[in-house]
Parts: structure tokens; sequence; C-alpha cells
């Protein structure tokens, strides 16, 4: 079987692969981690949801940091 050159060994890992293992490692340890990987939409996204982010970017309540203890 070849064998990659060694060069390639040199080479930083790719980031979506590196999330990749780390999310195999959480699921077989039993945690449900939210996948933010590699994808393209091809799906416009649901008006109710755009609507929704225009009302909040609009709110100038949510132009600030949020307390420590997080907001509900």
């Amino acid at each position: 079987m070849p064998q990659p050159a060694a060069r390639l060994l040199l080479t930083d890992d790719y980031l979506f692969s590196f999330i990749d293992r780390v999310r195999a490692l959480a699921d077989q340890a039993g945690v449900a981690p939210v996948p933010l990987g590699v994808g393209d939409c091809d799906l416009p996204t649901p008006p109710h949801i755009v609507e929704a982010m225009r009302r909040s970017v609009q709110d100038p309540e949510l132009h600030r940091y949020p307390p420590y203890s997080g907001t509900a």
C-alpha cells in the first residue's frame, strides 16, 4: 500500500476533520453536541426565522453584553 509523502505529515489538521473526531468521542461518551460542521444550505431560511432575526437585530435592548449568568 502506498505511503503518504512525508511532507503531508507536517501539515496542520483540517479543522472540520478535527471537529468530527472530537464529536465522535463525545458521542461515545454519551454527550450529544450540537452539530456545527460544514454544510451548504440548499434551501432558503424559513420566513419566520428571518423575521425573528430581523426583530432581534433591531431591538436596542439586545445591543449590549449579556449578564454573566445569562438570560432567559
